[in-house]
């Protein structure tokens, strides 16, 4: 038996560690190699045993729908005649033009998709460091490429009303705006948070995050933090306990029902807009952040996906489940070092023993 490896980027930029010199060493490798490249939807079908693949094969994703993937990666495949599988949010596509790729000439360096994030909690909506329509209709139409879903807004949410943390400068939590609406006062609670596609969404108490913002405003903001860190979680942790115990939990948790409509909404709204505007079919989805729980496979069937791919590591065999995809990420190694991941990814055996030492891994890494 032979599994079918799947390759995930983010965006393939000078300003990356995946440069275009290090994306096309790994392009070059893999048709050396001899695999051919496969849409993940080409992908589901054969692991559904509803077609046929040139095998060794190889799935090229990218995530995020970064603008470029169309002024960068695309010219690459295009020249090796190689396909690949595009994720976009939805949310940040806009109108314009097609822009030109480095095939016309020099185009612009974008910043580092962590700072592309961080822009979008301040500014959501369309980003001119995403891909347009326009350019996602060309990569679709030149056949480069596959469009998928990374749903309609790669928005985090909290899950409950623990205190996990506290917001400053130091917390490194680019995401956590989402889950506030965009406020980013400094010592506000951190609640656990997940993909807005997870599962029940926890609505912040705001009279406890108006209170606790006050209490560290008064005490210099930042400089609250300055000294110790740490002493200052445990000081704002009372501080949580004792609002709590004189005026309650002010929070709420999304109902099942709530819940299940949000989830399926933004799934088939994000799923519409594809197919919409590119008149193509929109079939594969991909999960932000990798979380899903089952209730998030069961609402993705319904909103009509037949395959969604995670960041977990495992084989994807024939008769495997198209509903989670495995992936190996595209890293800054040389095409030698990427063969011989996907000679791993190539063999359920192997494959099923590297996914056990990476869980092995992480777990590990909650006692050190």
């Amino acid at each position: 038996m032979i599994a079918v490896p799947v390759l995930c980027y983010h965006q393939v930029a000078p300003s990356e560690a995946v440069t275009p010199e290090v994306f096309e060493d790994h392009l070059g490798a893999i048709a050396g190699a001899g695999y051919s490249t496969v849409t993940v939807s080409e992908l589901a079908a054969w692991m559904r045993g509803e077609g046929d693949l040139t095998l060794p094969a190889v799935a090229i994703t990218f995530d995020d729908g970064f603008a470029a993937t169309w002024t960068y990666a695309a010219p690459h495949l295009r020249r090796r005649g190689m396909r690949a599988t595009a994720y976009v949010i939805t949310s940040r596509v806009g109108e314009g033009a097609v822009r030109t790729t480095t095939d016309d000439g020099p185009v612009e360096s974008p910043p580092r998709g962590s700072r592309i994030h961080k822009e979008a909690t301040r500014s959501p909506g369309p980003s001119p460091w995403h891909c347009n329509w326009a350019e996602l209709a060309a990569m679709a139409e030149c056949g480069a490429f596959e469009v998928g879903s990374h749903g309609e807004l790669h928005a985090r949410y909290f899950t409950d009303d623990r205190v996990v943390g506290f917001l400053h400068e130091g917390s490194g939590r680019w995401s956590y705006a989402w889950a506030t609406g965009g406020d980013r006062r400094v010592g506000l609670p951190v609640h656990p948070h997940k993909s807005s596609l997870w599962g029940a969404r926890y609505y912040h108490d705001a009279a406890l995050f108006d209170s606790v913002a006050d209490y560290v405003a008064q005490r210099g903001g930042e400089g609250f933090f300055a000294d110790s860190p740490k002493a200052a979680e445990r000081e704002l942790r009372r501080v949580v306990a004792d609002w709590r115990a004189r005026h309650g939990d002010g929070g709420r948790l999304e109902s099942g029902e709530e819940c299940r409509a949000r989830i399926l909404g933004e799934l088939a709204e994000s799923r519409r807009l594809i197919e919409e505007r590119l008149c193509a079919p929109c079939r594969s989805l991909c999960w932000p952040w990798g979380e899903y729980t089952g209730l998030s496979l069961a609402l993705a069937a319904e909103a009509g996906y037949t395959s969604a791919a995670t960041v977990e590591r495992g084989p994807n065999v024939g008769g495997g489940d198209p509903m989670r995809i495995f992936r190996i990420p595209g890293k800054a190694v040389s095409g030698r070092t990427l063969l011989r991941a996907l000679a791993v990814g190539r063999s359920p055996l192997r494959s099923r023993v590297a996914a056990a030492v990476k869980r092995l891994e992480r777990h590990s890494d909650k006692y050190v």
